[in-house]
């Protein structure tokens, strides 16, 4: 039923008052009725776009409201209004639907169950569609034409005028939407019950997607003149080391080249003396920074500068100094020129990535390149953040509420954690998640008027939550009394001494013995001592427990294979408690094998996170071997056991935040407080509150945000750690 009053069936009060009378006998003959709701928009931006068809459905009957009429949608406000206090609303990413109903209607849905959201939570890790349609297609095997024909109708909507009428299969298809939500929710159930997730998806999960369509719909404030001092402040930088990259290539050319050699290098853009551009605030159309690498002359032609944001002009470079440069395959090779001066990359793909360098770095230290290297480092740091937080980010400003928003993906990822951005569909939703974490960026986040913002974080999260799993008292002890980092760095490298010293006793070396006896018991690391060699070995720390390999390890801290296995062992030794738990889950997920790879023990395909909200996560590679019953190859057994390893801690690090956040939802509820989650990012919450309750309510917000990560925890209590200011402070 299409309820109107534009085309040829028109309809009275009457008709209106018979559906009104059938939904209010439904809430008051039904034990916990269900509502599905489902909008039909001629766009995403609840700001800007219009609701077009409202479809409302219980398990029996369907109603489809045309928003255009007036008339129409002053019946359907009313009826939401009752439904609201007495029902939970069913839908499909309602999110969605929350935030136009509130924006178009002034209507704040009070409970809602996404069917999008618990299909994500049940097969967390199965990377499948989490679209309707491909949803009933797979699960219910629903072939309802409108179903299939999906995106026909969408587009339909989207480009609707209000010269437009809807059609009858328009209406149909709005229907088909609401009516399948029953069938998928009825079906979850099963799975909910078997999983016993019961507790993930009531208290935590659903109540969540409120929470998130609220952070989405309020933003956060920017302090555009401060967005404008950094950026500008950062061109200067970027001017200044591109002045230096000059110089420094400059000096390269001369010293390590002949006359005949450096002539690659030799004229126009590599001798210009670079002059700072006299407008350094320009924005293409589209926003984006525009390049001064050009620039214009007095006679109208450009000076053309080096570009050091270009890979392949720094290939270039390279390859006239003669210099190695990383390959895609873990080599080092000169390149060479072609007859007609470009780089031969028949046979070797170059990256200069910035990862490839720094590996690079640290395995030849005393390469001539090395200034050259770092400052390009500092170069693309700078030019990274203009690009990504300069004036465009200004023009992410939404006119309607003067704030920037971000989108939250609430249930999108292998171990649970929020992704956010809007991506190419929504490109003016920031995404939160990458925000530096220097503090001269997160001030430009700032507090309204009257108000505070509270940064609160969990302190050591992944080593407490590890230590709890594996009941590891040494581990937490160390982790939150002393540098863990030092200390494993130091121990490692006093063992791979002391391996040297015995390889040096056997070789008959008299000297590299002796050498390396002193080391491997004086050899010291801390922040100010060695302190390369401990930053190089801070991603062994929690690495070594997610099974990294012993040639990825000695690549990272610049050692043969052999002994990064001694820098493994060293760890894994120093906390076999810890190393067990791991065992064991892995064990459980993946399997058991003997060091020929043959399964001795079929794993299970999947991973309970947490004993509290039995949180899963699915490993579709190990499920598929087991069904075709063939051998899991070995790229995917050491993928599944790396998750297996980390997923554990990393998502019960994230059910224990949502949790926390929907805890402090409803404090803020039950006591009317003035206050409002702003953005979630991975074990940290920012909220900003009115500036009223400044005397108690970060201490408030702490308790409960630890004592809800205590639940999750054995023996082994949570802290926080927070900061109170007009910005986003870390």
């Amino acid at each position: 039923m299409l309820l109107t009053t534009k085309q040829k069936q028109k309809y009275t009060s009457s008709d209106f008052d018979s559906i009104n009378k059938y939904f209010i006998d439904y809430v008051n003959n039904t034990s916990n009725p269900f509502v599905a709701i489902d909008l039909e928009t001629n766009g995403l931006d609840c700001f800007n776009n219009y609701i077009l068809l409202c479809s409302l459905s219980t398990p029996n009957k369907s109603v489809v409201y045309d928003c255009t009429d007036i008339n129409v949608l002053n019946h359907l406000t009313s009826i939401l209004n009752y439904l609201n206090s007495n029902v939970t609303w069913l839908g499909h990413n309602i999110k969605f639907d929350y935030q136009f109903l509130k924006v178009k209607l002034n209507i704040t849905l009070k409970k809602v169950y996404d069917t999008m959201i618990v299909f994500q939570k049940l097969f967390q890790g199965f990377k499948r569609s989490a679209s309707l349609k491909d949803i009933a297609i797979s699960l219910l095997k629903n072939t309802n034409e409108f179903i299939k024909e999906k995106e026909d109708y969408r587009e339909y909507f989207m480009n609707w005028t209000f010269k437009n009428d809807f059609t009858h299969n328009q209406v149909l298809y709005a229907m088909s939407d609401t009516e399948i939500l029953f069938k998928l929710k009825e079906m979850y159930s099963h799975f909910i019950k078997r999983y016993k997730m019961e507790y993930l998806i009531n208290n935590i999960h659903n109540p969540l997607v409120i929470i998130i369509a609220e952070l989405e719909l309020r933003g956060i404030k920017l302090d555009e003149e401060l967005v404008k001092k950094i950026y500008n402040e950062n061109l200067e930088k970027i001017f200044e080391l591109e002045c230096k990259l000059d110089n420094e290539l400059r000096t390269l050319r001369d010293t390590l080249l002949t006359k005949s050699d450096s002539i690659y290098l030799k004229g126009g853009r590599f001798d210009y003396i670079r002059k700072k551009p006299k407008k350094i605030e320009n924005l293409d159309l589209f926003g984006e920074i525009v390049n001064n690498s050009k620039l214009p002359t007095k006679a109208g032609k450009s000076i053309e500068y080096i570009n050091w944001n270009s890979s392949e002009q720094l290939l270039y470079i390279l390859t006239a100094l003669k210099e190695p440069v990383p390959t895609k395959s873990f080599e080092e090779v000169v390149p060479k020129f072609t007859k007609d001066f470009k780089i031969d990359k028949s046979i070797y793909d170059f990256t200069t990535e910035e990862k490839s360098l720094a590996e690079y770095l640290l395995k030849y230290p005393e390469t001539p390149v090395k200034t050259l290297f770092n400052l390009l480092f500092e170069y693309r740091e700078y030019q990274t953040e203009v690009e990504r937080f300069g004036l465009n980010l200004i023009e992410k400003i939404n006119i309607h509420t003067n704030a920037i928003h971000t989108k939250i993906i609430q249930a999108g990822s292998e171990n649970g954690r929020f992704r956010s951005g809007g991506g190419k569909k929504e490109p003016n939703k920031i995404n939160s998640q990458n925000i530096p974490r220097k503090e001269h960026f997160r001030r430009m986040f700032k507090a309204r008027e009257n108000y505070s913002m509270l940064t609160i974080d969990l302190a050591g999260a992944e080593v407490t939550i590890m230590s709890s799993k594996a009941q590891d008292t040494k581990l937490f002890e160390l982790a939150m009394k002393g540098d863990i980092h030092s200390y494993l760095a130091q121990l490692g490298w006093r063992n791979i001494f002391k391996a040297r010293k015995e390889e040096a006793k056997i070789n008959n070396d008299i000297e590299e013995y002796s050498k390396n006896n002193i080391l491997s018991n004086t050899f010291i690391v801390n922040k100010t001592t060695n302190s390369h060699i401990r930053q190089a070995c801070k991603n062994l720390t929690f690495g070594s427990f997610y099974k990294v390999g012993a040639k990825k390890a000695g690549k990272t801290i610049n050692v043969k294979q052999e002994e990064g296995q001694i820098y493994i062992d060293t760890i894994e030794n120093e906390f076999p408690k810890t190393i067990e738990m791991i065992n064991k889950n892995i064990e459980f997920a993946v399997g058991k094998y003997d060091k020929y790879g043959n399964l001795l023990k079929q794993g299970k395909g999947y991973i309970v996170l947490n004993e509290k909200t039995n949180s899963r996560k699915w490993f579709p590679e190990i499920i598929d071997s087991i069904k075709k019953d063939e051998k899991l190859s070995f790229a995917n057994r050491v993928n599944c056991s790396n998750q297996a390893a980390n997923i554990p801690i990393s998502g019960t690090q994230a059910d224990m935040i949502q949790e926390a956040m929907v805890l402090i939802d409803k404090y803020h509820k039950d006591n009317n407080i003035d206050a409002h989650i702003l953005m979630q990012v991975h074990d940290e919450l920012v909220i900003e509150f009115n500036d009223k309750y400044l005397e108690f309510y970060a201490e408030k917000i702490k308790q409960i945000l630890c004592d809800t990560c205590n639940t999750y925890l054995t023996n082994i209590k949570m802290d926080a750690d927070y900061h109170i200011a007009k910005y986003w402070k870390k």
